[in-house]
Formats: C-alpha cells, structure tokens, sequence
C-alpha cells in the first residue's frame, strides 16, 4: 500500500509540474525555462490548489520516504 503513496505523490509533483506550470521549471532542473512562459495556467493554480495539495500532502504522510511514528500515523 505504501507504493501507492510514492505513485500519488509522485503524479502530483508532475501534474503541477507539466500541467500547471507548462514545464517551466522541474525538480532537479537548475535553470528556469524562459521560452516556455506562455505554456503557464494560472487559472488552474485555484482550480487544482486543493485537490492536489490534498492529495500531495496525504501521500507525504503515510509514504516510506516520510515515515512517521505509528502514534501519529492515523492523526
């Protein structure tokens, strides 16, 4: 279960990167792509903001990368 975690979190990271922020920039990428400023979606910054941190955030918490103790696991 905890690889689907990984997945989600990694999806996420890409949507915002590819989708939202037109491959812009990336992680990993050391410079900012200039050329590719008009592929920016800023109408779906708020349209997405909330599911996707959501779900970002809910993958962060329970994947092995980020474990926590099990106390606070299900808080």
């Amino acid at each position: 279960m905890i690889a689907v975690y990984d997945e989600m979190r990694a999806w996420s990271e890409v949507v915002v990167e590819q989708v939202i922020f037109g491959d812009v920039c990336r992680r990993y990428r050391p410079n900012i792509r200039m050329g590719r400023l008009k592929e920016v979606h800023p109408d779906l910054i708020q349209a997405v903001l909330g599911v996707i941190k959501k779900l970002f955030d809910d993958a962060c918490r329970y994947m092995a990368g980020h474990s926590q103790p099990l106390e606070t696991l299900s808080a």
